[in-house]
C-alpha cells in the first residue's frame, strides 16, 4: 500500500508515455503516406530475352609505327646535299641525300678505259649478248688463215718431193713452217679466251662502279602495303652537309606511321579468351 503522499509523484510518472499524444492534429494520420512515397522504387518491366554479353579486358600497351626502316651508306662519300630532314613526308623512289659524286665518277670513268681496252684486244666495240665464238675474232681469225696457207704449202711440198722435185730439207721446212703456224693458231685462241675473260673481268668492274656512282644518290625505298605504295614519315637524320659517310653509316630512320600497330601484353588468365579477328578499342590521352 502506497502511503497517500506519495499519490502525486506516481501519477506524474504514469502521465509520461501519453506525451506524444499531445502533437498537432493530422501529423501522426499522414506519417505513413509520406515513408510509402519516400520508400517507392520505379522500374522498368522487359520481356526475357537471350543477348551475347561483351567481355572486355583492359591493357596497357604502346603505339608504334607499321614499320621503321633505317637508311644506310653503301659506299664512302661527303655529303653534298641535304634535300630531306625530320618530320618531312616523302615516298618511295624520292631522293633524301647525295654524296659527292667526283670520286666515284672517276672511278667509273677509269673502269670504262680499261674495258674498253680490253675490247681493243679482241677487236671489238662492244661485247655481243651470246657467247662469243672465238674463231670470229680478228687475231684468231688471222692465225688461222696463216695455219690454212702454211698447211697448203706443207701439202705442195710433200706432193713435190713424192715427184723428186725439191729436196728432203725443202719438205721439211716447208712442213716446220705449218707446225709452227699450227701452235701460233692454237695460241692465238688461248690468247683470245684469256683476254675475253679479262674482258668480262672489267665489264664487271665497270657495272660495280657505275652502281656505286648511283649508290651516292640515297633515295627512300618503295614499300607497298596493301596494294598501295607507302608513304613515310622522317623521323630522324643523322648527318649533315659535309660530314663524311662511310658505308653502313646511319643517315636516315624512315617510319610508317599510317597506319600504327598496338604492342600491348594480355595477363595469362585471359589468354585464352583472345582470339584473331577480334575487334579492339584503343583509347590514346591525348586524344580523349
Amino acid at each position: 500500500m502506497i502511503p497517500a503522499r506519495s499519490a502525486p509523484a506516481v501519477l506524474a510518472l504514469l502521465l509520461l508515455p501519453a506525451l506524444p499524444g499531445c502533437a498537432p492534429r493530422g501529423s501522426v494520420a499522414d506519417a505513413p503516406d509520406r515513408t510509402a512515397a519516400a520508400a517507392a522504387i520505379p522500374i522498368s518491366v522487359a520481356p526475357v530475352e537471350f543477348r551475347a554479353l561483351r567481355r572486355a579486358i583492359e591493357v596497357v600497351g604502346t603505339l608504334e609505327p607499321w614499320e621503321e626502316i633505317t637508311i644506310s651508306a653503301k659506299v664512302d662519300g661527303r655529303v653534298g646535299r641535304l634535300l630531306r630532314d625530320t618530320g618531312d613526308r616523302v615516298r618511295g623512289g624520292d631522293l633524301l641525300l647525295e654524296l659527292d659524286p667526283t670520286d666515284l665518277g672517276l672511278a667509273a670513268d677509269q673502269a670504262e678505259r680499261a674495258f674498253e681496252s680490253e675490247l681493243a684486244k679482241l677487236g671489238l666495240k662492244q661485247l655481243p649478248l651470246e657467247d662469243l665464238e672465238l674463231d670470229k675474232i680478228p687475231t684468231v681469225v688471222k692465225a688461222l688463215e696463216q695455219m690454212q696457207y702454211a698447211d697448203q704449202r706443207a701439202a705442195r711440198a710433200a706432193d713435190l718431193y713424192e715427184r723428186k722435185a725439191i729436196s728432203q730439207d725443202s719438205l721439211e721446212q716447208v712442213q716446220s713452217e705449218f707446225r709452227v703456224a699450227r701452235a701460233a693458231h692454237e695460241a692465238a685462241i688461248l690468247t683470245a679466251r684469256a683476254t675475253l675473260a679479262s674482258a668480262l673481268e672489267r665489264k664487271a668492274e665497270l657495272a660495280s662502279a657505275r652502281q656505286r656512282l648511283t649508290d651516292a644518290r640515297i633515295v627512300a625505298p618503295t614499300l607497298v602495303l596493301d596494294g598501295q605504295p607507302v608513304e613515310y614519315s622522317v623521323a630522324e637524320r643523322w648527318m649533315a652537309v659535309g660530314e663524311l659517310a662511310r658505308q653502313g653509316t646511319r643517315l636516315f630512320s624512315l617510319i610508317v606511321d599510317t597506319p600504327l600497330k598496338l604492342k600491348a601484353k594480355v595477363p595469362e588468365r585471359h589468354a585464352s579468351e583472345v582470339r584473331v579477328g577480334q575487334t579492339a578499342e584503343v583509347e590514346v590521352e591525348s586524344f580523349p
